[in-house]
């Protein structure tokens, strides 16, 4: 049992589910065995083990698929052995994950693992990998000390496992040679021919396999325990962004829930605001994520139309419980502004850094203003606080990096080097200043643009579909069927596939207009999809739709620049669906 009344673990484990999720987002690796030691390397920052391995297991067979960070006892990717031990077949049977604090050896030739007590390893983490509800593998971690492991390790570990599930289940036999479509540079991959070895060979040395008499795996520990030295600072930003992100995310997710089951029992004007109230929340839960998406990977601003008065009325929405629980007040007085340009959630993150920060100066209470106006051909906004005022010696370094006045560990000092680079990307400007009467006042100034540089309004409602034929391809179930139904609600003749295999074979059997494709699926994924489509079907080379909850797939870059491809982000909304869909169809195919 959890004991949610320990608010520090219950903070731990909103944190490692973060990094998961994070990790989960960015890891681009196509071939498995490259794929797991990634996800093993990751994880050995933050559970502290000194050697990981995962298996591929059936009832009487166990194969590595991976392994971090050096073979140890002989166990690299491609062994098989089969006859499993006692530990191997309790996974399998109960599908639970354990915890093991003291192994011994075992003295037994079947599963090379019980050889490890003899390498200096004596605890170790199982958790199991399922596909379908059944065991198809485990993830191990082991660590010298004996009860190494805390139950919150478990966890942690049993949320990387996750990243590897999907792509353990859809894979057999490719921990052997690399995938036909790897995405690594050719350079790479010749250099990897002609050493015959694996492209992650290629790419990073190996630690030497230690012999049958190394009484220790402590020079195999080494790597591990300097990622884990060497990256305080990104983990410190980490755990602060995480922290703040879980406790944002669980706020609307509460109301979700709650919503969501008492929609059966509501009726009448009830229903209808319950139903505003859920969509309202979703897409605030939505903007959250994508302000944790920037941070894991700084893509260009995407330029749109922004009201930055409803984006300063938004965050002072999101942060007003928090002000008025610290004693802070929050004022503000906004001026007649135009439009501007820009991405309208990364201007919304310098907006929150800048009333985070202005909190954090306020220790005792006091009053944040927000104000806007326009002039000189900018748009500014100004964030100013009664707090103490920044030093003058310290104005021109506090949007460096890592530059904090707070004590060690109570915070990263990446707030504002970040709302700056953003501001910069906007072809803006952000400083720092002492108000009137004490405290810090922070200016964004960004740049007025010309009517003709803004995009059109879109109409009130979304374009119709003409009997068009479309295919939704999405290994979530939910996500394929909602998009089919808004489809054909919309005039769309619409079919669906489970798999990037499953979209071929449909697309074999019959034509269609345009593909919506999800990025990430196992096996063959958005990537391995288009490039199928566009070599076999030419004239959808320009018909088809990127879906991804990530932000925009660094493969794509160049197809997206030229405008072959189009991206929708989820979550999205029925109308953005209709939209992207009828100007994708509307445009010239070639």
């Amino acid at each position: 049992m959890i004991p949610d009344s320990n608010p520090s673990f219950v903070g731990d484990v909103a944190e490692s589910l973060a990094l998961a999720a994070a990790l989960r987002a960015a890891l681009e690796v196509r071939w498995l065995p490259d794929l797991c030691r990634a996800v093993l390397r990751e994880a050995s920052v933050v559970v502290p083990f000194q050697f990981g391995v995962v298996l591929r297991l059936e009832p009487e067979r166990a194969e590595v698929v991976g392994i971090y960070p050096a073979p140890v006892a002989g166990i690299a990717p491609g062994l098989i052995w089969f006859a499993l031990d006692a530990a191997e077949r309790e996974v399998l049977r109960l599908g639970e994950p354990q915890i093991d604090g003291v192994l011994r050896v075992a003295g037994s030739d079947r599963s090379p693992l019980t050889r490890l007590p003899a390498f200096g390893l004596h605890s170790a983490v199982r958790v199991p990998l399922f596909a379908g509800g059944a065991v198809v593998g485990v993830l191990l971690v082991y660590a010298e000390a004996q009860c190494a492991f805390s139950a919150l390790d478990g966890l942690r570990t049993q949320q990387y496992a996750g990243v590897i599930e999907g792509r353990l289940a859809s894979a057999s036999g490719d921990t052997a040679g690399a995938p036909e479509s790897l995405n690594v540079g050719a350079s790479v991959i010749e250099a990897a021919r002609a050493a015959e070895v694996s492209p992650a060979a290629a790419l990073e040395p190996q630690a030497p396999e230690p012999s049958e008499s190394s009484p220790t795996v402590e020079s195999y520990s080494v790597r591990a325990d300097v990622q884990r030295g060497e990256d305080p600072e990104r983990l410190s930003a980490l755990g602060e962004l995480v922290s703040g992100v879980a406790h944002e995310l669980n706020n609307p997710l509460t109301t979700i829930l709650g919503y969501a089951q008492l929609l059966p029992s509501l009726t009448g004007d009830e229903l209808r605001r319950a139903t505003a109230v859920v969509e309202q929340e979703a897409q605030r839960a939505g903007r959250i994520v994508r302000n944790l998406l920037y941070f894991a990977r700084q893509h260009r601003p995407r330029t749109a139309a922004v009201d930055i008065n409803a984006v300063l009325s938004r965050v002072i929405e999101v942060r007003r419980y928090s002000l008025e629980a610290s004693g802070v007040s929050i004022e503000s007085t906004f001026g007649p502004i135009p439009t501007l340009l820009g991405d309208e959630y990364q201007l919304e993150q310098v907006f929150l850094n800048l009333v985070t920060n202005a909190q954090q100066a306020l220790i005792s209470g006091g009053t944040i203003h927000i104000a806007s106006e326009q002039g000189g051909g900018v748009v500014r906004v100004s964030v100013t606080d009664t707090g103490p005022g920044i030093p003058e010696e310290l104005v021109s370094r506090i949007f460096e990096p890592f530059f904090s006045t707070r004590e060690v560990g109570e915070g990263s000092g990446l707030g504002l080097s970040v709302a700056y680079g953003i501001v910069q990307s906007h072809g803006g400007r952000l400083f720092a200043e002492r108000a009137l009467g004490g405290g810090a006042r922070f200016v964004v100034e960004l740049p007025i643009p010309r009517d003709s540089d803004l995009p059109g309004s879109f109409d009130a409602e979304p374009p119709l579909g003409r009997g068009e034929r479309v295919l939704v391809v999405d290994d979530e179930q939910p996500v394929r069927e909602l998009v089919s139904v808004i489809l054909g609600a919309s005039g769309y003749t619409v079919a669906s596939a489970a798999s990037g295999r499953e979209a071929l074979r449909v697309l074999e059997a019959g034509a269609f207009d345009l593909v919506l494709s999800d990025v990430r699926m196992p096996g063959i994924d958005g990537a391995g999809l288009y490039e199928a489509l566009a070599a076999r079907w030419p004239q959808l080379r320009r018909r088809v739709v990127l879906i991804s909850g990530d932000a925009e797939p660094e493969r794509f870059s160049a197809l997206l620049r030229d405008g072959d491809v189009r991206f929708l982000e989820k979550p999205f909304t029925a109308a953005a669906l209709l939209r992207i869909v009828r100007q994708v169809l509307d445009r010239p195919a070639e």
